[in-house]
């Protein structure tokens, strides 16, 4: 444990008033930091905040460059922080004696569960060759696990909702990508860690970042749901396979060579697979990446959005230009809502009204461009 729990206060003084620091630390780092600088100079340092504690908190420390025009601010801030992070830090010497006897004893349980492990996989070998060999069987016979394609799947984290879209080829998940824009600053780090575990495993079942809990919790669940969604199960029978898809994903049957009827069957189930999606109202797209521009309350908005054939899988905007903590933030809400609608249909997000309208026009020029002049 590094730090203990809490928020911590301090101040420093600035060019023009003496600025107030509130910092809130978990066991391991900073994840929170509230200002104020109302008495700095206006159009200058008072307008910094943002940005010099969003540096801090990716550094996780006060080491950084300030903000240029707005030294002396950035520096008072530097030192407020530098002084909280005094306060919170664990240094006493008992502390430290537990925590090195609890290391131990973590080396400990780590060489016995090692032990284990190996005295395990000696047991398996001749199980794993032989699903191995059942797995090489299976793609000869040129059955899939997966659907290939991309798939999205939202779930709830610690601020905010956590987007996941995910693709498969037909046995592997080849590409995984985390949007946590809208977690606290120190945890939306993480995705790339998770992710990196996740496609190393093939799984869900990995262990996750020590700290984040919650994020890592809600990335995972969203993976879990796009993998269900991508998933193959085999029927009874030796000629077919259900795709097990989502709410808006349809159920859909693809017919081997093994039935005398494939060729008619297959004609069939393109019938039926048409006739489905007529019946859903679902959009047929022209794959690729398609951008639009709309007004917000105080800026151009630029949204592009990525299609396959069936659905929008990815929404990236910029909406830097937007009010800060109102338009600026509902990105990852609006952009959320639309994905798991596939519609531009969605309610927005209260207080942000003018700049959920620009994203929901952009969006909606964007499905125009994909949907196109199909042949």
């Amino acid at each position: 444990m590094l730090y203990t729990p809490g928020t911590y206060t301090a101040s420093a003084e600035g060019i023009s008033s003496t600025i107030t620091v509130n910092v809130t630390f978990d066991e391991t780092g900073m994840y929170r930091i509230d200002y104020d600088l109302s008495g700095e100079t206006a159009g200058l340092g008072a307008d910094i905040g943002p940005e010099i504690t969003s540096r801090i908190l990716e550094a996780q420390s006060v080491d950084v460059d300030g903000v240029s025009g707005a030294t002396v601010t950035s520096d008072a801030v530097k030192q407020a922080v530098e002084d909280c992070i005094a306060q919170a830090l664990i240094v006493n010497a008992e502390d430290d004696a537990e925590t090195e006897e609890e290391t131990e004893a973590a080396e400990t349980d780590a060489a016995e569960t090692e032990a284990e492990s190996e005295a395990s996989e000696e047991e398996t070998t001749a199980g794993n060759v032989e699903t191995e060999e059942e797995a090489e069987t299976d793609l000869a016979d040129g059955s899939a696990l997966y659907l290939a394609g991309t798939y999205t799947a939202t779930a709830e984290g610690y601020s905010t909702e956590v987007t996941v879209a995910m693709t498969f080829d037909e046995n592997n998940i080849v590409e995984m990508d985390a949007d946590v824009s809208g977690e606290t600053s120190t945890w939306a780090l993480i995705d790339d860690d998770v992710v990196a575990q996740v496609l190393e495993a093939q799984s869900v079942d990995v262990d996750g970042i020590s700290g984040a809990t919650v994020t890592t919790d809600a990335i995972l669940e969203a993976a879990e749901d796009c993998i269900a969604q991508a998933m193959i199960e085999e029927d009874d029978s030796d000629s077919a396979s259900t795709i097990i898809g989502g709410a808006d994903t349809p159920t859909e049957i693809y017919l081997t060579d093994n039935s005398s009827d494939a060729a008619d069957a297959e004609d069939g189930a393109e019938t039926e697979e048409s006739d489905a999606e007529e019946e859903s109202g679902a959009a047929a797209y022209i794959p690729g990446t398609y951008t639009a521009t709309a007004e917000g309350i105080s800026s151009t908005i630029t949204v592009s959005v990525t299609f396959d054939e069936t659905r929008i899988y990815r929404i990236d905007y910029d909406l830097s230009g937007e009010t800060a903590g109102l338009g600026a933030d509902i990105g990852p809400e609006i952009t959320a809502q639309i994905l798991e609608a596939q519609s531009v249909d969605v309610d927005g997000v209260s207080g942000a009204t003018v700049t959920s309208d620009a994203v929901k026009q952009a969006v909606e020029d964007c499905i125009k461009q994909a949907q196109g002049s199909q042949e």
